[in-house]
């Protein structure tokens, strides 16, 4: 789909696979790929897919993905995995990841 540029059947794979077979196929990718199939979906459904993906995926996707879309997805991702992903990364990246997340979310993170 990617090399054929079927934008149509990217957003259908973001929205109708459940996110654990989502994160299967893009765990093969590396996170520049898998960011081009994830950003076809909305924020909620990228969301839901992070926790799934192996925290290497997961780190490198936090890289690639530009920071005000990546403040969307951190705000629809629940409190419990948001704690997870940022658990994984050290003290520099939280403090630069933390101002992308409202006040109180960010009050309840630490």
């Amino acid at each position: 789909m990617l090399a054929e540029q079927d934008h149509a059947g990217l957003k259908e794979v973001c929205g109708t696979l459940h996110p654990a077979d989502r994160a299967d196929v893009l765990d093969a990718m590396s996170p520049a790929t898998a960011w081009e199939v994830l950003r076809h979906g909305t924020a909620s459904q990228q969301a839901e897919v992070l926790p799934y993906l192996s925290v290497p995926l997961q780190m490198g996707l936090v890289e690639v993905i530009e920071r005000q879309q990546l403040s969307r997805i951190l705000e629809a991702m629940s409190a419990d995995d948001r704690v997870d992903l940022l658990g994984e990364r050290d003290d520099d990246h939280v403090a630069a990841l933390m101002p992308l997340i409202a006040q109180a979310e960010r009050d309840e993170i630490r």
